[in-house]
């Protein structure tokens, strides 16, 4: 375990970065305030506003219902009463709290000591409950005008002393995540939506105890999220009829390649490509699910001490590098078998995922890290090989219902079979590289391929949707800043 002082300094280094909410984002956000911080009175919280200039306010609050393992609090005039508040401690203390810990936890010697209790006694002394503060997010949703809202956040701070320092000064001193309780979200109090918000932050929170106690510095984005998407299957055995949806039928760049591993990387290209980034991980994240036979999978990722791409490798059976992990994901979204790794173990809701193919006038696409795209050609032709110091790859993919498929790394393109053109580099900071697509065109210009009957780029969603804070921000037009 580190020592105190450690700990500290490692998160002098990672602060801006330890705004973790339900759509995270590892950045500064640089926020502005009239206010001067530190302790608030019993009954306060300090809480975050982006509905425009990022800013702290105080949050008036009373505690309605304390459980064996969390406090429940609400802000006044939230709707939440004492009898909401009851029930939701009830479900936390015998549903969450229990499942959450038994899929993300270490298996200390000492199993009062869980990551959540050993967290907060080490660094605030506290008594290791979770204080679960219901609140109106301040985030501009204004439906159908604006319908994207913030369904909640996780703020590392607070597990901190409440000092002076630029952060510090807004500490809440205790083990703390924010739920929102707007009525009209699709996520009032009490609902399945509300409650697996509370596992998603949940697992935010118990990541970062795991990064301060066996980590020398935080996980991938993608890591940290793709967990949190699993902890709504661990908290309700369901799948996520947005999710699905949104990578079935309404996404605008998951056919270009869009996906997980670069996060927030296409936002100038699609105002909703964030969503992509969570419909791609929550589906890699319940495929590992599947193909390890159990939630087990979750435990040895969170518990590595890989920060990496790395920590997903070496806790699946099986699979000792990268490139071949997301060429058979990659490989199952378009053969989807029912049995075998090129599938979703015939699972009843994911047995119909699908993806498109794309073209390009100039026989090429370009790929970020982790991008994978899948193409057809007219005639016959060969497999395209890979360029010296390229991290593109290609393969062949061919299926016959109500078997495994194949896939295969030599041989010819024709009318039986796809192309998988992807980039297997492992920089999630890395830049685009151009691949080769199953077309005849002559062309030698990258670009960026289009999909017959895609989305427009700029279409809003009629329905409520959760949104990231950075991409609440960027909209409201305020830039980000990179961590130092």
């Amino acid at each position: 375990m580190k020592s105190f002082k450690k700990t500290k300094q490692w998160l002098l280094l990672f602060i801006s970065a330890a705004l973790l909410f339900i759509s995270c984002d590892l950045f500064d956000f640089n926020f502005n305030t009239d206010l001067t911080g530190g302790r608030l009175p019993s009954g306060q919280f300090w809480a975050q506003d982006f509905s425009g200039s990022p800013s702290w306010y105080a949050v008036d609050a009373e505690l309605l219902a304390e459980g064996a393992h969390c406090y429940i609090w609400a802000e006044k005039g939230s709707g939440v009463n004492s009898t909401t508040a009851t029930a939701i401690a009830k479900e936390y203390d015998s549903v969450i709290y229990p499942k959450m810990i038994a899929a993300f936890d270490s298996n200390y010697s000492d199993e009062s000591m869980n990551i959540i209790k050993l967290t907060d006694n080490l660094l605030t002394g506290g008594d290791g409950k979770l204080t679960i503060l219901f609140l109106k997010i301040r985030d501009n949703f204004d439906p159908p005008v604006n319908n994207g809202y913030m369904a909640g956040y996780f703020w590392a701070v607070n597990f901190y002393s409440n000092t002076p320092s630029e952060y510090f000064r807004y500490s809440n001193e205790c083990a703390m995540i924010y739920i929102d309780a707007k009525a009209n979200t699709g996520q009032s109090p009490m609902s399945s939506a509300s409650y697996e918000t509370i596992a998603h932050e949940l697992q935010h929170l118990m990541n970062f105890g795991h990064t301060l106690h066996s980590r020398s510095a935080p996980m991938d984005t993608w890591i940290d999220e793709g967990l949190s998407e699993s902890s709504h299957w661990v908290y309700s055995g369901s799948y996520n009829d947005n999710r699905l949806k949104w990578f079935n039928d309404e996404s605008t760049l998951i056919s270009q390649g869009n996906n997980f591993f670069v996060w927030g990387n296409r936002e100038n290209e699609s105002v909703h490509a964030v969503l992509d980034d969570y419909a791609t991980v929550y589906l890699f994240f319940q495929w590992l699910r599947l193909q390890s036979g159990s939630t087990g999978i979750y435990k040895n990722i969170i518990t590595s001490n890989r920060t990496d791409h790395r920590a997903v490798v070496n806790a699946m059976s099986g699979y000792s590098d990268w490139d071949t992990l997301l060429r058979d994901w990659l490989a199952a979204n378009y053969i989807d078998a029912p049995t075998g790794f090129y599938g979703y173990k015939g699972e009843p809701l994911l047995k119909d995922i699908n993806v498109n193919t794309v073209s390009s006038p100039s026989g090429f696409i370009d790929l970020f890290p982790g991008e994978g795209v899948y193409s057809v050609a007219d005639t016959t032709t060969s497999i395209p090989t890979t360029s010296s110091g390229s991290n593109i790859k290609y393969a062949l993919l061919a299926k016959t219902p109500n078997t495994t498929g194949t896939v295969t790394t030599t041989g010819v393109i024709n009318s039986s079979n796809t192309l998988l053109t992807f980039n297997t580099n492992t920089n999630t900071g890395g830049q685009r590289q151009p691949g080769t697509l199953a077309s005849i065109g002559t062309g030698t210009t990258p670009n960026a391929g289009t999909v017959s009957g895609a989305r427009s780029l700029t279409a809003p969603l009629s329905r409520p949707y959760a949104i990231s804070a950075g991409d609440l921000l960027r909209r409201n037009g305020y830039a980000m800043e990179s961590l130092p």
